[in-house]
């Protein structure tokens, strides 16, 4: 119900001319970006995996469609100096049971995607500086590339902080804290034991929807020119979750952390939209 709201306040506020609307970065950026970093096995998981990753990017700061660092890849429905209205994806890495203990003899863990609206409200902007608010529900699938499967809903409000030009020309911070709510689907895909793997050491569960946790996040990002570094820590919060009677539920605090590069070797001279 929410986005209903948002969209008729989006719908009835004034926009600002498209020249007041663009901004210091590229319209179109190309290049490559790598990264890695240690993290959990999933939500509240007491083992981590050391992932990496090299891929393509592709930044594109339209007034509709736009995918940068900032909010990730997205469709923007309306959007105006004070909120916005976005269609936003999420995903995170499979794993694979035989590597751990808890879900020993389980199925694997698929890639997860997660797609929804997101809507945005900015709180405090001075300068360098930004705060805003945003809330988002998402369906969420996974895959193993030759199937998908419906697992279910998630809410995500939060709070970002970023701060531009931190300390040092070309360096940014930002910081963003996020609960999470999901559905029984979901909640049931990370942490339902079905009959068939019960052990003596882990009876049967079915998971229940409510509260995952909660993530807090800070991150550096260094760019100069076509070239970027970043390294970040986020750190999961899962006091109270709905599922911490599950067999699988381990840890009530995790860890991840991160470091990467990208490069761009294509940007256009036009400039994108705020």
């Amino acid at each position: 119900m929410i986005y209903y709201i948002a969209f008729a306040l989006l719908l009835l506020s004034s926009q600002a001319p498209a020249e007041e609307l663009r901004m210091s970065k590229p319209l179109v950026e190309a290049g490559i970006a790598g990264g890695a970093g240690v993290v959990p096995d999933y939500p509240s998981s007491n083992e981590t995996q050391f992932r990496y990753l090299l891929f393509p990017v592709f930044n594109l700061r339209g007034k509709v469609l736009r995918s940068d660092d900032e909010d990730g890849s997205r469709a923007r429905l309306l959007s105006n100096s004070i909120l916005s209205v976005e269609l936003s994806a999420s995903g995170s890495f499979p794993t694979s049971s035989d590597s751990n203990a808890a879900r020993t003899g389980m199925d694997d863990l698929e890639w997860l995607g997660e797609l929804g609206p997101r809507v945005f409200a900015t709180l405090y902007a001075n300068g360098p500086q930004t705060l805003r608010g945003s809330f988002s529900v998402r369906g969420a699938f996974s895959t193993d590339f030759a199937s998908g499967h419906y697992r279910g809903i998630t809410v995500n409000p939060g709070i970002a902080y970023d701060h531009r030009r931190f300390g040092i020309e070309y360096l940014t911070f930002t910081s963003r804290i996020s609960p999470q709510w999901a559905s029984q689907e979901f909640q049931e895909y990370f942490y339902g034991v079905p009959d068939r793997d019960v052990l003596p050491s882990r009876r049967a569960y079915g998971g229940k929807a409510g509260y995952v946790g909660t993530t807090l996040t800070g991150a550096f990002f260094y760019e100069p020119g076509a070239y970027g570094l970043f390294t970040g820590i986020s750190i999961n919060f899962h006091e109270g979750a709905a599922n911490d009677s599950s067999p699988l539920f381990r840890e009530r605090v995790t860890y991840a952390g991160f470091v990467g590069f990208r490069w761009y070797f294509y940007k256009s001279n036009a400039l994108g939209y705020l």
